[in-house]
């Protein structure tokens, strides 16, 4: 029996890898446990770990480095720390593969250790480009110290095999999280989630989700927002339910603005809505707006379009729900206007929602795989012909 380590350390990275371990749990082959770290660990960023556990999910270990600061400075701190508590995991027991999804610094930290102590790295969601954000370098490097690579688009494949990995090593499975949605049946009422939300019966609601830009400074990040807000004033008849920007650089500050713009009944925020209570949220909403990649990859399987506001996203793969603006006020009001007109269409069936992230039976793929897959063969430097 192979034994996995998974790691963890956002809401978002955990609500994919939980499509992941439902299936893993009845392998006969595969045996998992989990790395909790980051943000799962922050009362003030949801404590997400909760979540976690309330799935009984095995749980190796849970490492606390990160350093209590929005700085840059303390980023850095954070990525050593974050070296030295798991390097000091790693030591206490032998796994055959550790799972990495994404591109966070973090989890080149996690990355960086496992490859020290000869631990074959599984990577999904490589190959992707977010320029707006550090994310790219992080996830680039991830993607040259894995063994065994998970993509979500035949582009984002073809990419990583340009950056030297064995096209024999490289599997499209699309968006297990995206995968997920099409199977799953959201049999939540709207008026359950406006329930819990404290928003009154049938009200008309957008979803908001706006990181830091961490290519850009804090000032850029607050302006984008207080856009968001300005633009969203000239539609009353529409409240907003935001979640909470990641730890990236300025994420605090971020969530600071955003909590002393709440208004009860109006504008709701929450850290963490769990991913259940997330998906049939977003599933009656009328769009979703901000710089998240669920806006992305997971909301047209929900027919839900997606105003996509500045440069964060910059370099991903869209689908035909995705309407791009910057951050000025009048253009993020232009794709307000054209997401609620496409929403119409979309009601009256008169639009056909695609989304370039689902392809039916990656799960499947992604144990059966793994299930077969020689680790001990010493990873090689895959040429292109010339």
């Amino acid at each position: 029996m192979k034994k996995l380590l998974i790691f963890t350390s956002t809401r978002a990275d955990y609500g994919i890898l939980s499509t992941l371990t439902k299936k893993l749990k009845a392998n006969q082959s595969l045996n998992y446990e989990f790395l909790v770290t980051g943000s799962h660990t922050l009362a003030s960023f949801g404590n997400t770990i909760a979540e976690i556990r309330n799935n009984k999910e095995p749980i190796f270990d849970i490492c606390e480095f990160i350093v209590d600061s929005s700085t840059l400075k303390g980023q850095a701190k954070s990525f050593a720390l974050a070296s030295l508590s798991f390097s000091e995991v790693l030591s206490r027991k032998k796994f055959d593969a550790a799972v990495i999804l994404g591109d966070r610094y973090e989890a080149l930290a996690f990355a960086i250790s496992c490859y020290m102590y000869s631990i074959p790295i599984i990577h999904l969601h490589g190959g992707e480009l977010t320029y707006g954000s550090k994310d790219d370098g992080y996830r680039h490097s991830i993607t040259k110290l894995a063994t065994l690579h998970f993509t979500s688009t035949d582009n984002y494949k073809r990419r990583i095999i340009q950056m030297g990995e064995n096209p024999k090593a490289v599997f499209n499975i699309g968006s297990v999280s995206v995968e997920s949605i099409h199977k799953h049946k959201i049999d939540v009422s709207k008026n359950d989630c406006l329930d819990k939300l404290g928003l009154g019966s049938d009200q008309r609601y957008c979803m908001m989700t706006l990181h830091p830009e961490t290519s850009s400074n804090s000032e850029s990040s607050i302006k984008a927002i207080n856009n968001c807000f300005n633009a969203l004033e000239g539609f009353e008849n529409i409240c907003i339910v935001i979640t909470g920007a990641n730890f990236d650089t300025n994420g605090r500050l971020l969530n600071k603005f955003i909590k002393d713009k709440c208004i009860p009944r109006k504008i709701v925020f929450t850290e963490s809505l769990g991913r259940e209570n997330y998906f049939s949220t977003l599933f009656h909403s009328d769009f979703i707006i901000g710089n998240s990649s669920s806006g992305i990859i997971e909301a047209p399987s929900v027919a839900v379009p997606t105003v996509n506001i500045g440069e964060r996203q910059k370099g991903r793969e869209f689908g035909n729900t995705v309407i791009n603006t910057s951050s000025s006020i009048i253009e993020i009001k232009n794709g307000i206007e054209k997401a609620l007109e496409l929403k119409e269409l979309i009601n009256r069936n008169k639009f056909i929602c695609i989304n370039p992230y689902y392809k039916d039976g990656g799960i499947n793929l992604f144990i059966k795989t793994i299930e077969k897959f020689n680790f001990d063969k010493q990873k090689l430097f895959f040429d292109l012909e010339h």
